[in-house]
């Protein structure tokens, strides 16, 4: 099974303002199980959001976790 493409800044920003909870499990190297076990414990590595039955994850959640810039914050400073 060939790998998947890394996870860039570009390719997170890509998916737009939400994603699903498989794919930020992905970009944070996570397994599918761990990651709902966090998200029911609100334990998940940056705030996700219930809907009904489904899982949505902010993108910009993801981008701070990762110290990149989101948006609204202007560049990260580099040290």
């Amino acid at each position: 099974m060939p790998a998947t493409e890394p996870w860039t800044e570009d390719r997170i920003r890509a998916l737009g303002p939400f994603t699903t909870l498989l794919t930020a499990a992905d970009i944070f190297g996570l397994s599918r199980a761990f990651a709902y076990r966090l998200a029911a414990d609100d334990e998940f590595p940056v705030p996700v959001i219930k809907v009904g039955a489904t899982w949505r994850v902010p993108v910009a959640a993801i981008l701070a976790a990762a110290h990149l810039p989101t948006g609204a914050d202007g560049p990260v400073a580099k040290s």
